[in-house]
Formats: C-alpha cells, structure tokens, sequence
C-alpha cells in the first residue's frame, strides 16, 4: 500500500517515513520543499501523480516561539494545509491520518485530557491546531486525527541534543517543574502511526480522533533529570546542579502553553489495540547512540 507523507524530513515525519519503510508500505515522502500543504493546486496535483491510499500529514509549525513571531506562516501550515489536504483528499477517496497536538487544551484540568473534553486552545499555535483539526473533519470523512504531545528524538537540534551540549559544558541548568506532561519519542508515535495504517489497510472503519503520548507524566525538570542520569554512563558531565525553575519566574516573554497537557490514551488502545510504552527506554537507547562513549 501506498502512503504520501508530508513534513517527512520533520522531527517526526522522518522518523514516520522509516517505520513504514520497515513494514512494507511504498513510501512517498514529501517535504515542505517539494509540496507546500498550503497551496491546494500542488496538492492535486502531488495525489494525481503518486495516487496513494493514504496520506500521513506531519507537517507543522509545533514550536511555541515560533508560532508566535510568524502567525502568518502558523496559519498556513496549522489550519490552511491541512483543510487543503482533506479536500483533496476527500475528493480523491483517500484516507488522511493528520497529527496534531495537547496544545488544543488549556492546560487547567486536573485530570488527564481525554479525546472530547471541551476546547480551549492556548496561543496561536494551539488556536491554529484547533482550527486545523476542524478543517480536516469538516472535509474529509475517512480522516484520523491524531493528538500528541512532547515529542524528542536525537537530532542534532532537539531538545536532547541541547540539554546534553549545555550538560558537557554549563555547572548548573534550570528547568521548568510547573510544565506536566508526557515526553514521546517519534520512533514511539511512528509505531503507533504504522499500526492504525496496518489495520485501516486491512478495512478498520474506526475513523476519529485520537490521543497517544508515552506512558509516566513528568515535568522538564524530571525530564532533563532522566537525560542527565542516563548520559552520565557515556559522557563527562559538567553540570552539578538542575535548578528547578517556574515559568513565571523566569526572565523574558515566554509564550502561552498548558501548564498540564496529559493525554488520556485509553480510547485507541479499546479502539486499535494499541498501548503506551514508557519514554525511558526509548530515552535509554537515543542518548546511546548520540552519545560518544567516555575514553
């Protein structure tokens, strides 16, 4: 079966594009370059020429900062592209599997959030997410929205990568403690992805919304804990001291978030039999290929 999956040299497009590979789906994968979700024309004319099955949309403006510097381009990518992609979707009898975010909530309710819990998005990014998610539902029947949260990987300019260079050089490093979530590894949420196409291919009717993030909440603090217990087996580690910090404490404008976006994962493992694996092991195994062994 045939998949197009756009933002696919993205953080977690990549890491999607990879896992299909392995299980034997033929894989188109498009980046920003080759196919702006924002223009409904190179769309048409992308599905007309690859005809997949199925679209997997990962791209996405999923920084905080930046969605607040360049609304026009948050829009366009957030909301814009993917109304844009269930169109042509719909008109083409394709399925769209669409990723979103934790952002389109609040961040106030003491439970975790589960798939129907009311709206109330946080920022432009949030706002934008929220509006993307409705463009596809309005478009597209045959459509999977998929919500997420906190995601890593090893690349180069993630946020592992950052905390590690600040840890071989800076003695102390503060991080949030007021910030509660669920960190996934995007080779967590590509299994996930593969799995609801592997049953969707196999004539699954179960269209929908959807939640999955990793398994144990944590803060940034215990997040960037677990990074520098673990890098400690592999590097020399400068820093001594993980200050733990409130963010309004901190200096400067720090842009709108959820201080809580906890996912209620429990509907897509009823619905696709798929549970939550804990972020440590996948943390374990990143930071033992990204880190050089000490001499």
């Amino acid at each position: 079966m045939k998949v197009l999956v756009t933002g696919a040299y993205g953080q977690a497009g990549s890491a999607i594009v990879s896992q299909l590979k392995q299980q034997g789906f033929v894989v188109e994968a498009a980046s920003h370059r080759m196919l702006d979700i924002a223009d409904l024309s190179q769309i048409e004319a992308m599905l007309d020429r690859v005809q997949p099955a199925f679209i997997v949309n990962a791209a996405g403006v999923a920084d905080l900062a930046s969605s607040e510097q360049s609304p026009d381009r948050c829009r366009r990518v957030n909301q814009e592209g993917p109304a844009f992609l269930a169109t042509a979707a719909q008109a083409r009898g394709i399925g769209l599997l669409h990723l979103s975010c934790g952002w389109v909530f609040d961040g106030m309710q003491s439970s975790p959030y589960k798939e129907d819990d009311p709206i109330r998005p946080v920022g432009r990014l949030g706002e934008s997410k929220w509006l993307g998610e409705e463009g596809v539902r309005r478009h597209c029947q045959r459509h999977i929205i998929l919500r997420t949260h906190w995601l890593f990987s090893g690349h180069e300019q993630g946020e592992v990568a950052r905390v590690l260079q600040m840890a071989r050089t800076e003695p102390q490093i503060r991080a949030l403690v007021d910030h509660i979530g669920q960190p996934t590894a995007v080779s967590d949420l590509a299994r996930v992805v593969t799995a609801i196409l592997q049953q969707l291919s196999c004539g699954v009717q179960e269209w929908g919304t959807y939640h999955y993030a990793s398994a144990e909440y944590t803060s940034k603090y215990g997040f960037y804990e677990a990074i520098l217990a673990q890098a400690r087996q592999y590097i020399a580690i400068a820093c001594d001291e993980l200050i733990g910090a409130e963010a309004a404490q901190e200096p400067g404008a720090i842009p709108a978030r959820p201080n809580q976006a906890r996912l209620d994962c429990r509907k897509i493992r009823y619905v696709f039999g798929i549970g939550q694996r804990p972020w440590r092991q996948y943390l374990q195994g990143m930071l033992t290929e990204m880190c050089d062994p000490v001499i």
